[in-house]
């Protein structure tokens, strides 16, 4: 495949799903990333590799390195499920996103990834603070039980920083170890988004939650002036 691509080499976006395909391993997205890099003029890349369960941080750190050659990249999403992804992958993907100066949308699934840990959360945070041009953010940690509070804190420190940010995706479906507190304290930094205009909160299975994050959620609501559209969800 990366073969055939290499002809169109003024390519501004590419697309590919590679979702449900089990048998695809490192060596595989090895080859990929060998044409992907000589797209310079490349804005727009989106890769989905979910339930591509044989990739491993090795496979995360060849494809990171290789997006860091494209400085032009305005928006990347790139999408994860899969269990042997550890902190060092997310690191990885954090020292190739800060890279990217340009970036103005990033999208960021890593599901039910049950090796990943706070840290990997909070270092991920501390990057993101360096792209002051990021407008969109949408961060996909489902099913990552491990994920705490301390890891919600985190990103809420990380993402209040970043005073361009219009739209803000958050899922935590299923991370059972999230409290109100966890809750309390991600409101406390999106209240901080004086553009924030698009919101969507996913909190399905979260199942420690009480009502004292909806009063938390009501509170918090009356002080974002400047939002037009807001999703959550608690459905359990």
């Amino acid at each position: 495949m990366s073969e055939g691509l290499q002809r169109f080499t003024f390519l501004r976006s590419i697309s590919l799903d590679f979702s449900n395909c089990k048998l695809i391993t490192d060596q595989g997205l090895k080859h990929l990333i060998k044409g992907l890099q000589r797209f310079t003029f490349l804005k727009s890349i989106s890769l989905d590799f979910s339930n591509s369960k044989a990739i491993t941080d090795q496979g995360v750190k060849s494809l990171s390195q290789s997006l860091q050659r494209l400085s032009s990249l305005q928006s990347v999403s790139l999408k994860f499920a899969c269990g042997s992804i550890t902190d060092q992958g997310v690191n990885d993907l954090n020292e190739c996103l800060q890279s990217l100066t340009s970036l103005q949308s990033i999208s960021l699934g890593l599901i039910a990834c049950m090796q990943i840990t706070d840290q990997a959360v909070k270092d991920l945070s501390k990057g993101l603070q360096q792209l002051t041009s990021l407008q969109s953010i949408s961060l996909d940690l489902s099913g990552s039980m491990p994920i705490t509070d301390q890891g919600v804190k985190g990103l809420s420190e990380g993402l209040h920083r970043l005073a361009s940010l219009q739209s803000v995706n958050l899922n935590f479906h299923g991370c059972m170890q999230i409290t109100d507190q966890g809750v309390k304290n991600l409101i406390k930094g999106l209240q901080q988004l004086s553009s924030l205009q698009f919101s969507n909160l996913d909190l399905q299975y979260c199942v420690r939650l009480t009502d004292q994050s909806v009063k938390d959620l009501s509170e918090g609501l009356q002080r974002f002036t400047s939002l037009q559209s807001i999703s959550l969800n608690f459905w359990r």
